[in-house]
């Protein structure tokens, strides 16, 4: 089944990354990806996930662990780095349905809210 939607990092688009939908609570099927770009992100029918309760894993070019010199990427803009609390100890949930339109937006924060 096809899925797509938007994700924001602190009320910004994010520029790239990925996105990965992984079954979970008894939903069969193999999990589904598609990158992120300016902060969309789709999947065709074909290649989507099956209906049911989906955990999501959201990442960027750089693991939220990574300590880099600097903190730069290769093109020297400052890294991104997405809490694991949404990829590593994802607690991102959602249920894709067959009748569809299953368009989700993901508003991460790179800050826990106080």
């Amino acid at each position: 089944m096809a899925v797509q939607g938007n994700v924001t990092l602190d009320g910004k688009p994010l520029v790239r990354g990925a996105i990965v939908f992984v079954p979970t609570g008894g939903t069969a099927g193999p999990k589904a990806g598609a990158v992120i770009d300016n902060g969309h992100f789709s999947i065709d029918a074909r290649q989507g996930p099956l209906a049911g309760k989906l955990h999501l894993r959201i990442t960027t070019d750089r693991p939220p662990d990574y300590l880099g010199p600097y903190d730069k990427t290769s093109a020297g803009q400052p890294a991104v780095r997405i809490p694991a609390r949404y990829n590593a100890g994802t607690t991102l949930i959602v249920e894709a349905t067959r009748e569809g339109p299953n368009h989700f937006d993901f508003k991460l924060q790179s800050q826990e809210a106080r």
